[in-house]
């Protein structure tokens, strides 16, 4: 009674603010941790739906890569007109057996081109169903382990990411298959026509056992390849072939194209490829620049497991691209629509 004596007037009150406050302040918090949480849940829930629906998101393009193995084996995807349709004409007429590989993968023709580790067949097992948007479908075909399948994974999926997020023409169609080849399939097919099995000169053959096949889209002829760098002297010498083929073709489907809506459509596919470069998930594009021009004018972008490569670099400290190399290959770039100019008056 004392003690409650000698307080001062007012104490009880002041005694319980102190005790509301304190109490209102840990509720604060405990609203503020569980607001926390909640949101958290929210956003991961989001990112594990768009993970699921894409398959990848800007997140998951930093993929383990650390046991993939660098090709600078081009996608190439380019094949003669005639000798297409000889082998269409081959295979319907039946005094030409395509390749069928089983389990449902269709049946393949003879090979069209080869890189270090991938050749192209096409896919001929129905001439009328084959058309994609003007696009012939095929397989890349390659000898690899899990290693190699986890490869051109990634690489399908980092397509898909760029066609999703920034509208990037590229051929990947699908995930690819991992499977087993019989011998006969290799022997009487994937390896039948050894004079398109050399890769710069050196021959090679496809060995028994597990084999990636990645489901492409063929750009249809005529078409070329286009690069930067040590593929821009190449990619000059052929123009003037390339655009008699275009302007012929046009002529026979009576659809003919002006100089000008063909550099036209070039110049939007590659003012749309440099804005999305700037980008730090698109920039290793600049690795060894090369991209498929069709008869339209259309880019199509190719080999996109260079980027691995180039990912892995730059998570050591190495894979920057100098804004003096991203200049260069624009301004190749920009020459050959040039060139294509000049051809095309020339052609005249």
């Amino acid at each position: 009674q004392s003690n409650q004596r000698d307080r001062p007037i007012g104490w009880s009150a002041v005694s319980r603010h102190t005790h509301h406050i304190c109490r209102g302040v840990t509720i604060m918090f405990q609203l503020a941790y569980y607001a926390r949480v909640l949101v958290s849940l929210i956003f991961a829930s989001f990112l594990s739906v768009t993970a699921s629906y894409l398959a990848l998101s800007p997140a998951t393009f930093a993929f383990d890569i650390s046991s993939s193995s660098q090709t600078n084996a081009p996608e190439s995807t380019t094949s003669s007109a005639s000798e297409s349709k000889q082998m269409r004409r081959e295979v319907n007429s039946g005094t030409r057996q395509p390749g069928n590989l089983g389990d449902n993968l269709g049946q393949i023709g003879p090979v069209l081109s080869c890189g270090r580790k991938k050749c192209l067949f096409a896919i001929v097992s129905s001439l009328d169903d084959q058309q994609d948007n003007g696009m012939d479908k095929g397989y890349l075909i390659s000898n690899g382990d899990a290693q190699q399948y986890q490869r051109a994974y990634d690489s399908w999926r980092y397509a898909k990411y760029l066609e999703h997020y920034y509208g990037m023409n590229q051929t990947l169609m699908d995930k690819p298959i991992r499977t087993h080849l019989s011998e006969d399939t290799i022997a009487n097919h994937l390896n039948a026509d050894s004079s398109r099995m050399s890769y710069k000169n050196r021959p090679r053959r496809f060995q028994a056992g597990e084999f990636t096949l990645q489901p492409v889209r063929i750009v249809s002829q005529p078409n070329i390849l286009l690069g930067c760098y040590s593929r821009y002297k190449k990619s000059m010498k052929k123009l003037g072939r390339f655009i008699s083929q275009v302007r012929r073709k046009a002529r026979e489907s009576g659809k003919d194209i002006s100089a000008e809506q063909f550099t036209n459509n070039l110049l939007r596919d590659l003012s749309r490829a440099r804005t999305i470069m700037q980008e730090d998930e698109v920039e290793c594009l600049y690795h060894d620049f090369q991209v498929m021009l069709d008869a339209n004018g259309n880019l199509h972008h190719i080999d996109l497991d260079r980027c691995l490569a180039q990912v892995r670099r730059r998570e050591e400290g190495k894979g920057k691209i100098r804004s003096k190399e991203k200049a260069q290959c624009m301004q190749d770039m920009h020459k050959i629509v040039e060139e294509i100019r000049n051809q095309w008056d020339e052609q005249q």
